[in-house]
């Protein structure tokens, strides 16, 4: 009921006698006229503005009612609004995203290009400086070609003064003064000038021939220093047009991004106007809602993922700790076959020293022998051949055998290098363990932050969607009430015209006082619920924040396990050269063991060959023949010519 019809029924409570309350039977005698007259017009007249009334409340519901479409169909405008201002928005981002992408692009094209000026720029000073030098290279050989030119025109007057020297000579031979002393003279003269002429001819020609070849050298250097400089002017032209056009190219760009952050601002400022009429965003939020949970689903896949990964990662460097694991047994084995090659080779020295030792003893008896070798000397001369080239054998076999020691040496310091670089690697493998099983705990750790988040996030969203019904029941039973209200109007209503016989005005304005309480009790109910839903939409955009720094950690932790992930392929990497390092160190170990065989069976055919000429020199009747040979095996070179 409106505030006119509450004023006509006041304006009727005022001129209407008032009337004890709960009495109906209580109405005025017949006999007085009058008085029903006075009353029987004063309640028309109450109908009357209780019909004024009931039109005028009609007429406003039909205003509220338009009203309330026309905001509807306001809201609806504005929500489509506000979807394409994001999507214009989103489109803008992206624009201005790809903008700062090509400004980037080109500093850094122009940064590539002012090097490349700063390098052309320093080659054109060094082609300077060269073209100086050759310049100051080419006065220099001037200089020295003018010195020469002095010195041959020297000569020139010299070989004149010479020859008029000549001339007068001849005149006092003719005249019969001194001929011999005279001709001794020309003829030491003309040997002294001669060695001259050819001195100074070959030098002229040697300078000449020098002069040449710098004067074509320094040609070609100046004809390579030009197409340099010609190179280097098309350079710096090219540069300086690139350069030009990237100039301009950013100030286009900066322009579309002034026009574009205006742009940007006006569609804020759209979004903030359109904002601020939002009243209604339901389905929205619930689409939100939806979209949340779905991405955390996929984070939550991406994670799962993500520790599948990691699991891989672990169970692979396990595969390479058992690999290195086989390769320190191969590493031992190796030592041990090194270790058995160096008694080996010991064995051999020692026998070798006993071979010497067996030379010294033929050296003491050699001396009580030499007298009977004098006479066997020619029947020995075949043997004491074959003793020599056995003795060079010999010597050329030790000379491998310390060459086969250097080799084995070099070999062990290489073997100990390979073992240092293993301990290193293995020393980088726990550290890479190490920070790997504290990234994993990290991550672990911070994965089950994130889900603890999440299921918080997705409790107060939930809290939130509690709420949101609460509020709709609330809205909806408000609307309930509100209907119940217009109904107990009408059915007051129609009380009041059916009482209006009775003259029960008074009970009907209470009724309506009552009422009009109620409707404003119910609409503050609904102005607060209003209110309830716009903290509850700040409440979800918080919510949205917090997801999206969730995702952003997320992201940063892939981005972690990636630059792990790479730097155990690089380890991988090391560890495969390694692999293939030790696989050539060991055929060169094959091959070394192979070729101390062969020299192993070649020590043992030359000690089968000594043997059966020392057999042989036994058979022979002189007691001191064996020790002469043995003595010449051992050193011929003592034996007398």
């Amino acid at each position: 009921m409106g505030p006119p019809a509450a004023l006509a029924v006041g304006a009727g409570r005022r001129n209407a006698p008032r009337q004890p309350i709960g009495h109906p039977k209580s109405r005025p005698q017949p006999p007085n006229g009058p008085i029903m007259g006075i009353l029987h017009s004063k309640l028309l007249e109450t109908e009357r503005q209780l019909g004024e009334a009931h039109g005028r409340l009609k007429e406003q519901r039909q205003l509220s009612s338009e009203k309330l479409m026309d905001k509807e169909q306001q809201v609806a405008d504005l929500q489509l609004k506000l979807s394409r201002l994001e999507e214009e928005l989103k489109e803008n981002v992206t624009n201005s995203t790809e903008l700062q992408h090509q400004l980037e692009k080109t500093k850094q094209q122009h940064q590539e290009q002012q090097a490349l000026q700063q390098s052309t720029t320093a080659k054109l000073r060094e082609a300077q400086n060269d073209l100086e030098q050759v310049l100051r290279q080419i006065g220099d050989k001037d200089q020295k070609i003018q010195n020469l030119e002095a010195l041959l025109q020297k000569s020139k007057e010299n070989t004149s003064l010479l020859e008029k020297e000549r001339e007068d000579l001849y005149a006092k031979i003719q005249a019969g003064e001194g001929e011999t002393a005279v001709l001794n003279q020309l003829q030491e003269k003309n040997h002294t000038l001669q060695e001259q002429v050819t001195q100074l001819t070959e030098k002229l020609k040697n300078q000449s021939e020098s002069h040449k070849q710098a004067q074509e050298n320094l040609h070609d250097q100046v004809q390579e220093q030009k197409a340099h400089l010609r190179a280097a002017q098309d350079r710096v032209l090219s540069l300086e047009t690139s350069v030009n056009e990237l100039n301009s190219q950013l100030n286009e760009s900066k322009e579309k991004v002034s026009q574009l952050d205006i742009q940007v601002k006006a569609k804020t400022e759209l979004l903030l106007s359109a904002e601020a009429a939002k009243t209604a965003q339901k389905a929205d939020l619930q689409n939100h809602l939806d979209t949340v949970q779905n991405a955390l689903q996929d984070k939550q896949q991406e994670l799962n993922k993500i520790t599948t990964q990691l699991d891989q990662v672990t169970a692979k460097l396990q595969e390479k700790q058992e690999h290195c694991s086989q390769l320190e047994s191969h590493l031992k084995e190796y030592k041990e076959k090194h270790l058995s090659l160096e008694q080996k080779t010991e064995e051999l020295e020692g026998h070798i020293k006993k071979l010497e030792a067996d030379t010294l003893e033929v050296k003491v008896s050699k001396e009580q022998a030499l007298q009977d070798l004098q006479q066997q000397r020619q029947l020995n001369t075949d043997l004491e051949f074959r003793v020599t080239e056995l003795t060079k054998q010999l010597e050329m076999e030790k000379e491998i055998v310390s060459s086969t020691k250097l080799d084995l040496q070099k070999k062990s310091e290489a073997l100990e290098n390979i073992k240092q670089m293993l301990t290193k690697q293995e020393e980088e493998k726990t550290i890479l363990k190490k920070e790997i099983e504290n990234l994993s705990q990290d991550a672990k750790m911070q994965h089950k932050e994130l889900n603890n988040k999440i299921q918080t996030a997705v409790a107060e969203l939930q809290k939130v969607k509690m709420e949101k019904e609460t509020l709709v029941a609330e809205l909806s039973a408000a609307k309930e009430k509100l209907s119940k209200v217009s109904d107990s109007l009408k059915n007051s209503k129609s009380e009041f015209e059916k009482e209006n016989q009775k003259g029960k005005a008074a009970i009907l304005d209470l009724t309506s006082h009552q009422l009009k309480l109620e409707l404003n009790s119910m609409q503050e109910q609904v102005i607060q619920a209003q209110d309830n839903l716009k903290q509850k939409e700040k409440e979800e955009q918080q919510l949205q924040g917090n997801i999206n720094e969730l995702k952003q950690l997320t992201e940063q932790r892939k981005k972690q396990i990636e630059a792990l992930q790479g730097e155990v392929k690089i380890a991988i990497s090391q560890k495969s050269l390694k692999e293939k390092e030790l696989a050539c160190e060991k055929s060169k170990l094959a091959e070394i063991e192979e070729i101390k065989c062969r020299q192993e069976k070649e020590i043992a055919k030359l000690n089968e060959e000594l043997k059966s000429h020392k057999q042989e020199s036994i058979k022979t009747p002189s007691p001191y023949r064996g020790l002469g040979q043995a003595a010449v095996g051992a050193n011929p070179r003592h034996l007398d010519p």
